[in-house]
C-alpha cells in the first residue's frame, strides 16, 4: 500500500507519534488482530464486545507495522513496541479519515451497489465480470457500513483500475455519507423493499434513502437502475447523469429475455444496445437473475466483451449463506440465512419452489428483524403466504415468527404440519424427527437468528 507512510498517517489522522520511526510504512490496515497480515497497521477500535486496545500487543506479535490507539496501553507503552505507535482522538474517526484521504489519492473508478436485497451477490458478480478486463478491487463479504466501506477503500491498490463497493443503510443520510466517503462514478440500485422498515415510515422513504446514491455520483455519473421496480425507476426523475436501465422488459435497454429456469440455474438471452448473446447463470431464482443483469449492465457499459462475460458467469458462485446447499444424511439443506426481510423471504421461497425435490419441502422460517411497527403485520402476512404455497411442513423459529405460525394456521395449513421452535437447537431436533432422505429443507431468517446453526446441530 504505497503512500500509507507514518508521516501521512499522522497528517491524515491528526495523531501524535508515541514510539517508533517515520520510516516504517504500512502495507495494509486491520481492526482485527486475528486476521492481521504482517506489515498491516492495526487500528484499535473502542466499544462493542471487544475493545481493540486489549489486542494491541497481539497485533504487534503477529507482525503489525504499527498501531493507532486512542487511550494508554500500559503493556505496550511500558517498553518500546516493535513498530510505531500513534495516539489519536478516536479510532473510528481516524480510520474513516485514513480511508477518505486514501481515496482522494487514488485514480481508481468506483462502482457502488445498493438495494434492499442482493447487494453482496451483485457486487461479487460485477467484480467477477470486470476482472475479465481490468485490475479490480472488490469489497470483501458484506462490508457495507461505515467501518466496512472504510476498510474496503483501504484495500484498494494504487494500480487498481476499478473498485466495486457495497453500500448499506438503515437510516436516512447513511448512503449519502458513504457515497461522500467513497466518491463513486457508477451507482447500481437494485430494488426497494421492506427492509429496515423499523427506521422508515414506508417504502417511499426507503427509496429516497437508496436514491441518495445518485446525488453523490461524480465524473461519469452513471446510474444503473432496475426499471422493473417502480420505486427504483422513479429515482431517475431529476437525475442529471446518464441512466442505464435493466430488467425483463422494455423500456429497459439491458434485458434478460426467454429465461429458462432449471435445477442448474437459468439460461437467458442477454439483450443490450450493442447486440445480444445467450448466457447461462448457475445462480438459482428470479432474484439472482436481476442481480446478474445489474452486474452485466455495468460490465458492458465499461467495455467487457460478451465472450468474457459468458466465461465469467459460468463459474459464478453465491456468497456464503445465500442459497448455500448442504447434503446431510441424504437430506438437502439450503441455507439462505445471511439476512431476511419480507421481499428476500419471498424471493428465496420462489427460487426454492422452482427447484426439483424428490421428497417433501420443509421451510424453516426465522424472525425478520428491524421491521419496527410493521413487524406483527409483516410476519402475519408472511405466514398467510406460506400457508398458500406448495410446502409440506413449516417450522417457525423465534418469538416474532409465532405470529407467522398463527397466521398460517388460521389460513388453513394443516396444524400437525406446523412446528414451533424457540431456537436453532430445538428446530434441528424437530427436523430430525420428520425429515427423510430426498427431502429439501430451506432455512431463512435474519442475521440475528444465526439460523445456520440449525445445520450444525442437525448434522451433529
Amino acid at each position: 500500500m504505497n503512500g500509507l507512510t507514518v508521516d501521512n498517517i499522522l497528517r491524515w489522522t491528526g495523531g501524535r507519534l508515541l514510539a517508533g520511526s517515520l520510516e516504517t510504512p504500512a502495507v495494509g490496515v486491520s481492526v482485527d488482530s486475528r486476521s492481521l497480515a504482517p506489515g498491516d497497521l492495526f487500528v484499535a477500535l473502542s466499544g462493542g464486545e471487544r475493545d481493540g486496545h486489549s489486542f494491541v500487543a497481539d497485533a504487534f506479535w503477529r507482525g503489525a507495522s504499527g498501531a493507532l490507539v486512542s487511550r494508554p496501553v500500559p503493556g505496550v507503552e511500558a517498553a518500546p513496541p516493535p513498530g510505531f505507535l500513534i495516539r489519536v482522538g478516536d479510532g473510528m474517526e481516524a480510520l474513516v479519515s485514513l480511508a477518505r484521504n486514501w481515496r482522494r489519492n487514488l485514480a481508481v473508478k468506483v462502482a457502488a451497489v445498493t438495494g434492499s436485497n442482493g447487494k453482496t451477490t451483485t457486487k461479487d458478480l460485477a467484480g467477477r465480470f470486470l476482472a475479465a478486463r481490468y485490475r479490480v478491487a472488490v469489497a470483501p463479504r458484506s462490508y457495507n457500513n461505515l467501518l466496512g466501506v472504510s476498510l474496503s477503500l483501504l484495500r484498494i491498490k494504487p494500480d487498481d483500475e476499478i473498485a466495486v463497493l457495497e453500500l448499506g443503510m438503515n437510516r436516512p443520510g447513511e448512503i449519502a455519507a458513504l457515497g461522500e466517503l467513497c466518491r463513486p462514478e457508477i451507482g447500481l440500485i437494485l430494488n426497494v423493499g421492506p427492509a429496515h422498515l423499523g427506521f422508515f415510515p414506508g417504502l417511499d422513504e426507503i427509496a429516497q434513502a437508496k436514491g441518495e446514491l445518485l446525488g453523490v455520483l461524480e465524473g461519469e455519473a452513471l446510474a444503473v437502475l432496475n426499471l422493473d421496480d417502480p420505486l427504483v425507476a422513479g429515482l431517475a426523475a431529476g437525475f442529471s447523469g446518464r441512466v442505464a436501465g435493466f430488467g425483463l422488459r422494455p423500456p429497459a435497454s439491458f434485458r434478460a429475455e426467454g429465461a429458462v429456469f432449471g435445477p442448474e440455474g437459468v439460461e437467458f438471452e442477454f439483450v443490450h444496445p450493442g447486440g445480444s448473446c445467450r448466457l447461462r447463470s448457475p445462480l438459482p431464482g428470479l432474484h439472482n437473475l436481476y442481480n446478474c443483469l445489474a452486474a452485466l449492465t455495468a460490465a458492458v457499459l465499461l467495455g467487457v466483451e460478451e465472450e468474457k462475460l459468458a466465461a465469467a458467469l459460468a463459474g459464478a458462485v453465491l456468497p456464503p449463506l445465500r442459497m448455500e446447499k448442504k447434503e446431510i444424511g441424504g437430506i438437502e439443506v439450503i441455507l439462505d440465512a445471511y439476512n431476511a426481510n419480507p421481499a428476500s423471504m419471498r424471493a428465496a421461497l420462489a427460487g426454492w419452489l422452482g427447484l426439483p425435490v424428490e421428497g417433501e419441502r420443509i421451510f424453516v422460517s426465522g424472525d425478520m428483524a428491524e421491521l419496527g411497527e410493521f413487524s406483527l403485520s409483516e410476519h402475519q402476512r408472511w405466514g398467510r403466504e406460506l400457508a398458500s404455497s406448495k410446502i409440506d411442513r413449516l417450522v417457525f423459529v423465534g418469538e416474532l415468527s409465532a405470529a407467522a405460525a398463527a397466521a398460517a394456521e388460521d389460513e388453513g395449513f394443516a396444524l400437525q404440519r406446523i412446528h414451533r421452535a424457540a431456537g436453532c437447537r430445538e428446530a434441528a431436533e424437530l427436523i430430525r424427527k420428520f425429515a427423510r432422505p430426498g427431502d429439501s429443507v430451506l432455512v431463512k431468517g435474519s442475521r440475528v437468528m444465526a439460523l445456520e446453526k440449525i445445520a450444525d446441530f442437525f448434522e451433529s
